[in-house]
């Protein structure tokens, strides 16, 4: 096979070399193939090079960003919205989106499917490749959309899913399609997004809905919280059960109430008859995270430790599989996501290596016993203001790891009008935000990956804190004590995203401070780990 011919516009000389290592390894027999490539590479190119090659695929990613650019990019590649952005047809003049519907509303056993339903058998796809169409010849007039560009995307040859969509198919409706060849891009986020769709939260507002109580004893146990999901899933089906009798004769609002209800509890309901079988199956494969308000119990996660059972499933669903992530390595990402055999893939940046420097500071040691000394916290603010003053006309970050730590540290820098808190604002609103001052910092523990903010959007990141993971999660804990390698090198890989959020193109430019010692001594410790082109730009002990 000769995937160059199948590139979708003129590739750069460095993905000529990627398509040709490529394709050189699916020669040998290679099913699996990791290719750690950072920013600006042209990732997605290489995907759908590899999609086009083998006529069908389904591109896997983590965030709407990156969707919305594959979706920009390539017009042939489709998408499922989820149900919010479509209005119900059947209830009629009243603008209510169908995730606020019941699912008996879309079918009823003795009536069937509502009218504006349409039949998946009822679409056909013309024309496959870049020109595709897909054309739907039934006698609907008016189709409810949401299933229609639902049927559309699963039709289509090439689709692009978050995780969490795609497993849900896979999972609740065995819709999920059988392509070609998978990708997996933003790899490094899989085995979290694995974590989060095979684990589940019971907070008190759950519980309230059905009038139960978080039990007080035992609450690190398994067994507790799998008689707790039963006893809810027996309250949540007479729940149900009662809001249909009520339906019969409901008038229009009340109609549009119950429907809302019930399709909350329709949801809560799937997902902890999902978790139940799961965790029953294998009890020893979970642990009991804790949350305290006070020290009353608020919250429990219930979270997988091995993923290895899911990984095979899900990858059962192509030929071929791409890995994808500019922080991604050769031994511990497949071996935690029980990949054999992979051939691993890795180049250099493309960008100046003087436009890309990330210059570590050590100006203080900031780990969870110092962390609230008002002392090591004013040493933090005046670090940072220095550098702030250094970049007083240009925009920048500021990575944390807590809102905590970023409200601490707002309230005592001298120039605390051009700081945004990023949890004052939606996700999709920090450009914009970015946007409203010429020199506006935003501060966040959320924005470490899969944000772009290029150009004049950012031209200084600040790196606070080390972002070693969470060890006060049980599954991380857990993990860690088994593998300690695979502790730091996630760590290591947060910090190396982190570095990577403002130099998006060949022409762009930032500059990198990492402020906390223990940074420098978490980069050296999975030194032979991380990719070359990070620690080429690394340079330690600097001065300001």
């Amino acid at each position: 096979m000769r995937l160059l011919k199948s590139f979708y516009g003129k590739p750069k000389d460095h993905q000529i070399r990627i398509v040709n290592e490529i394709d050189d390894a699916l020669k040998n027999g290679y099913n699996d193939i990791i290719l750690c490539a950072p920013t600006g590479t042209g990732k997605s190119y290489i995907a759908i090079c590899l999609a086009l090659a083998y006529g069908s695929s389904s591109i896997l990613t983590a965030t709407v960003d990156l969707q919305d650019q594959y979706m920009r990019d390539f017009p042939f590649v489709k998408t499922i919205k989820g149900k919010k952005n479509f209005n119900c047809l059947k209830i009629a003049n009243k603008k209510i989106t169908c995730d606020n519907i019941s699912s008996s509303l879309c079918y009823n056993k003795n009536k069937g499917f509502c009218e504006f339903y349409p039949n998946q058998k009822d679409f056909r796809v013309d024309k496959k490749g870049i020109d595709e169409k897909i054309i739907y010849d039934g006698e609907n007039i008016q189709l409810c959309e949401y299933y229609k560009q639902k049927f559309e995307a699963i039709l289509s040859s090439h689709t692009i899913f978050n995780y969490h969509e795609y497993l849900s198919l896979l999972k609740f409706t065995n819709q999920a399609p059988y392509r070609s060849i998978m990708v997996c891009d933003e790899a490094h986020l899989l085995e979290n997004r694995l974590v989060e769709f095979y684990g589940y939260s019971i907070t008190k507002r759950l519980l309230a809905t059905a009038k139960m109580e978080l039990p007080s004893s035992n609450i690190y146990e398994i067994d507790t919280w799998l008689a707790l999901l039963n006893e809810l899933k027996d309250r949540y089906s007479s729940m149900l059960n009662d809001m249909s009798n009520n339906l019969t004769n409901a008038g229009i609002n009340e109609l549009i109430r119950l429907n809302e209800e019930m399709s909350k509890v329709e949801a809560n309901m799937e997902r902890i008859e999902f978790i139940y079988d799961e965790i029953s199956s294998n009890t020893s494969n979970y642990v009991v995270n804790i949350e305290r308000d006070n020290d009353n119990l608020s919250k429990v996660t219930l979270l997988p430790i091995d993923i290895s059972k899911y990984t095979k499933e899900l990858f059962s669903m192509s030929k071929v599989r791409l890995f994808m992530s500019a922080t991604i390595d050769d031994d511990i990402f497949p071996k935690s996501l029980a990949i054999n055999n992979a051939k691993f893939i890795s180049i250099d940046s493309p960008f100046p290596v003087e436009n890309r420097r990330v210059y570590f500071l050590e100006s203080y040691s900031l780990n969870k016993d110092n962390i609230k000394r008002e002392e090591v916290i004013k040493k933090v603010a005046q670090s940072i203001d220095t550098i702030m003053n250094n970049h007083k006309n240009e925009r920048g970050l500021i990575l944390v790891t807590s809102y905590a730590l970023a409200l601490a540290i707002k309230d005592r820098v001298r120039e605390k009008k051009r700081i945004i808190v990023s949890n004052e604002i939606k996700r999709e609103e920090v450009i914009n935000a970015l946007k409203s001052s010429s020199n506006s910092v935003m501060i966040s523990p959320s924005l470490w990956d899969g944000i772009d903010l290029k150009d004049d959007l950012c031209r200084f990141i600040i790196i606070a804190k080390a972002p070693y993971l969470d060890l006060n999660d049980r599954r991380i804990a857990v993990k860690m004590r088994s593998d300690k390698e695979w502790y730091l090198l996630q760590s290591a890989m947060r910090l190396i995203q982190g570095c990577g959020r403002g130099v998006r193109h060949d022409k762009d430019y930032c500059k990198i401070y990492v402020l906390d010692k223990n940074a420098t001594k978490l980069i050296k410790d999975v030194e032979n780990k991380i990719p070359e082109w990070f620690r080429n730009a690394c340079v330690f002990q600097h001065k300001i």
